[in-house]
């Protein structure tokens, strides 16, 4: 390459890197001349129920339900501290909501399957979740008896 064509070679490169280079005040954001707004997104969050729930409003401290829900998944199981035991009362799908919501329901559909070999485990096909005000809602069927249980996060 030749010297005289080099120089400006070399000056244009750095003309365009200067210009591309991000404003250092503002780390990489866009900057708005005098009169212009930037508008810049934020990703929007989903509501995250995940995690480990447990009953609330049990006659028993003892003696309750604790659910884990996953990206899919809830299984709901009876807990029977003084007799140290654990049993299936449900397992079903989980919909996460898609933005980020005070109260979301989803129609959870049992494994139904799974659930057939479980003695204390519910005989519903489906089961409907509500959350609001941070607590975890459904409906519990047992031994003829109908109940609103209601749960908090861990």
């Amino acid at each position: 390459m030749n010297h005289r064509m080099f120089v400006p070679l070399a000056a244009f490169t750095l003309v365009l890197t200067g210009c591309a280079a991000p404003d250092a005040e503002t780390d990489g954001a866009p900057s708005a001349s005098p009169g212009q707004t930037v508008l810049t997104e934020e990703a929007v969050v989903p509501l995250d129920l995940a995690g480990t729930w447990t009953q609330s409003n049990s006659q028993s401290p003892t003696a309750y339900q604790v659910a884990t829900i996953t990206a899919d998944t809830i299984t709901i199981d009876w807990v029977n501290e003084d007799e140290d035991m654990t049993a299936v009362y449900w397992i079903g799908t989980y919909v996460p909501p898609a933005e980020d919501v005070d109260t979301y329901a989803w129609e959870s559909v049992g494994d139904t399957e799974a659930m057939a070999t479980q003695l204390l485990a519910s005989g519903s096909e489906t089961k409907t979740f509500t959350f609001t005000a941070d607590v975890l809602i459904y409906e519990l069927q047992a031994l003829g008896e109908t109940m609103e249980v209601t749960m908090t996060r861990d």
